[in-house]
């Protein structure tokens, strides 16, 4: 309650009693974080590397909020929008804009398998056994691995190979219609297989026949 009194000039008053109420119509005052270019592997929600925003108010803050509009491939490079948003405890609200980029730095580098090659018929060539790709730089990257083989049965002195073309596929950056694709990685690897081994010949008994005997024994 608020009293208000009235004097005129010969010192006659009056007094009377009225409701004020007080409204805060200001907006709070809201700083934004610097833009900022990140790593596409960091932790976006971590405030500790993106940086807050802050708020003050004439009367009480209540919150200083965001929210994220993303433009990211699915390697998480690209940018985002990140809104964000100060509220005092009356509703009254002011906002700002930070522009947070991701970006990776790291290229693919690719070791392919060394050629293997083996004296034991029957050996193991699978990958795990006969080398695959070292892939490094893949901390974002979304790659596909995959291999096919060709088999050669006359490659002397080998007794067989096996041509295993390699192929190594990122799929934030492949595009079939560009030549050289830029993510698009092949490699090949030849596995020889050699027998040296000589065969094993079982040889008949020594037999003895007439002149007139036509036989043919042991053929």
């Amino acid at each position: 309650m608020v009293a208000l009194k009235a004097v005129d000039h010969v010192g006659l008053s009056n007094t009377c009693m009225m409701v004020v109420l007080v409204q805060d119509k200001l907006e709070p005052m809201i700083t934004c974080p610097d833009d900022i270019t990140v790593l596409c592997s960091d932790d976006i929600k971590q405030l500790s590397k993106t940086g807050a925003a802050s708020g003050m108010d004439n009367c009480q803050m209540k919150s200083v909020t965001y929210v994220d509009n993303k433009f990211l491939n699915q390697c998480k490079e690209g940018y985002l929008n990140r809104q964000w948003t100060a509220e005092d405890i009356y509703g009254n609200k002011s906002y700002c804009l930070q522009v947070i980029t991701q970006v990776d730095t790291t290229p693919i580098k690719i070791v392919w398998p060394a050629n293997f090659s083996s004296t034991e018929c029957g050996v193991d060539v699978s990958p795990a056994k006969v080398g695959q790709p070292v892939i490094t730089g893949n901390d974002c990257e979304n790659l596909f691995v995959s291999y096919t083989d060709k088999l050669f049965m006359n490659s002397y002195p080998a007794c067989y190979r096996i041509e295993r073309c390699w192929e190594v596929k990122n799929w934030c950056t492949y595009n079939a219609n560009l030549d050289p694709n830029p993510g698009h990685w092949k490699g090949v690897q030849y596995i020889d297989v050699y027998d040296q081994e000589e065969p094993i010949m079982t040889i008949p008994s020594d037999i003895t026949i007439g002149t007139d005997q036509q036989v043919a024994t042991g053929i």
